[in-house]
């Protein structure tokens, strides 16, 4: 439980939609890569100051989600951030503040590999935050952004600051991928889908695999712990249930030798090999699960 009390300035219905909806807009948030942050500041213009108003107003990447922000920083890196406006009780009368719900900087000329990340940070009027290492930080103290006594947000110093409306994602093709469990024995297309991965109980992280029907793989490794992503090479050995993947990441190689469960297909176990030592693994599929009705106020 936090020891805060947050109220955000919405209605009863949006905070619920937030609520059912967060699952499935984190993917949302989680898939717009460097790249993805690139081609939207291209296409837009840096803001001078933006407001709870107009954050409001914009169009959100996912239903019930805040206004999302990218933020060229100081050192030329790009970090992408949802926000929300609300207040923290105080000793006397509520006071306002802005919630960092989540955010990622990705180094620049590194692709997706983040310099930092974090998550439920609040940020007080006269403070700003330093993006580049993931710190609030005094107001003429290297920031990133500021945030005015109106809780009206800046861009400081060399920083640009944008507001993203919408996703920008193109919309997935609908395609013809069996259901594992509708057909017998293993197919190539099994091994498609997004796997929750904990290795050795140390390391974390989702696999966003495709495999084709000529048996190649490929996708993409999101770290729990940094958020950065890592493409995924391999291809089907040849037992139907054995897979190997190629990891680079950012510190060390990571080679996986996996074998996919043959009665229901929803986990995978083996071995991944880096930095010259072997560490068993477990992979469970990820079901994504269709929100519930938002209940009426």
């Amino acid at each position: 439980m936090k020891q805060f009390i947050l109220t955000l300035l919405i209605t009863p219905v949006l905070l619920i939609s937030c609520l059912v909806t967060a699952s499935r807009a984190e993917d949302v948030f989680d898939r717009h890569s460097s790249y993805w942050l690139t081609q939207a500041i291209e296409k837009g213009k840096p803001l001078e100051s933006l407001a709870m108003q107009q954050a409001l107003r914009t169009k959100p990447i996912a239903a019930g989600f805040g206004a999302t922000i990218i933020v060229r920083t100081s050192e030329g890196n790009l970090t992408k951030a949802l926000l929300g406006w609300g207040f923290r009780k105080g000793p006397d009368k509520p006071q306002p503040v802005l919630l960092i719900e989540r955010f990622a900087t990705y180094r620049a000329g590194r692709g997706d590999v983040t310099k930092a990340n974090g998550k439920d940070i609040l940020l007080f009027p006269g403070f700003a935050f330093d993006f580049d290492i993931g710190q609030v930080v005094p107001a003429k103290f290297g920031g990133d952004v500021l945030l005015d006594e109106k809780t009206v947000l800046h861009p400081a110093g060399k920083s640009q600051l944008y507001l993203l409306s919408g996703s920008q994602l193109p919309q997935a093709k609908k395609t013809d991928v069996p259901n594992p469990r509708d057909h017998k024995g293993v197919l190539p297309s099994d091994f498609t889908g997004t796997w929750l991965v904990d290795i050795d109980g140390q390391w974390k992280g989702e696999w966003i695999l495709t495999a084709e029907r000529t048996g190649q793989a490929h996708g993409i490794f999101l770290s729990t712990d940094t958020r950065s992503r890592y493409p995924i090479k391999g291809r089907i050995a040849a037992l139907p249930h054995r897979i190997k993947l190629e990891i680079d990441t950012d510190n060390f190689h990571q080679s996986v030798d996996a074998f996919l469960w043959t009665k229901d297909k929803a986990q995978m176990t083996g071995i991944v090999t880096f930095s010259g030592r072997e560490f068993g693994f477990r992979a469970t599929r990820k079901v994504e699960k269709k929100p519930k009705p938002a209940d009426k106020p």
